[in-house]
């Protein structure tokens, strides 16, 4: 009986463990990808729509980053859904 009882706690301590390290490590995964995967306009957008910052803050948020951000080969504008802005700097 002692081998039995020993068996079942190994596995035990195994599933626990298995289970802890997945709810611990996915959560953290998701939003990493989330945050490299949003561009900048996007993230202006969801916190003017939440109520985050104002009307005026918006506008003049975005003319700075439709001004300084750039799609990374090619000269457009950060109006593209979704695209990887970069700062533009003077050399």
């Amino acid at each position: 009986m002692a081998v039995l009882r020993d068996a079942f706690l190994l596995v035990t301590f195994w599933v626990v463990m298995f289970i802890g390290f997945f709810s611990l490590a996915l959560p953290v995964r998701r939003a990493t990808v989330r945050l490299y995967r949003e561009d900048p306009l996007g993230i202006l957008q969801r916190r003017y729509a939440a109520g985050v910052i104002t009307t005026e803050e918006y506008e003049q948020r975005k003319a700075r980053i439709e001004r300084d951000c750039v799609i990374p080969g090619s000269g457009h504008s950060a109006n593209a859904p979704r695209s990887r802005c970069t700062r533009v700097t003077d050399s």
